[in-house]
């Protein structure tokens, strides 16, 4: 048994030490308090802002539906599905002039038919 006078050292165990002069280390920091910032802003601009102005572009579209303006709720629906098929038929003609076949044509074209669909939900999770 190792009595406590003897007590074996190594630089592993050793206690920190600080400096006297360093500041001690918190939670609200410069550098936390920067991430905490830049983190709020990307989450409110990237996935709070999309998702309420898709939403409330389909509850406008809902809105006027029930209405019975049924071209002013086909022109929001055109609009939300707009962007997301200019960016499929680029990307298959783009697609489809490396190499045509058959089955690349098949590709593209469920490309050109799910996107326009499906480019709202990614545009917010990218």
């Amino acid at each position: 048994m190792i009595s406590l006078r003897h007590k074996i050292t190594h630089p592993a165990t050793k206690p920190f030490q600080t400096n006297a002069s360093a500041e001690p280390a918190s939670f609200f920091s410069k550098d936390n308090l920067l991430w905490i910032v830049l983190s709020l802003k990307e989450t409110v601009t990237g996935v709070l802002l999309p998702l309420v102005d898709i939403g409330t572009d389909f509850v406008t579209a809902i809105t006027h539906f029930i209405w019975g303006h049924y071209g002013w709720g086909a022109l929001t629906i055109l609009f939300i599905w707009l962007p997301g098929f200019v960016a499929a038929v680029a990307i298959s003609v783009r697609g489809l002039r490396k190499n045509f076949t058959f089955q690349r044509l098949i590709n593209y074209l469920i490309v050109l038919a799910a996107l326009p669909f499906l480019y709202p939900i990614i545009q917010i999770l990218v």
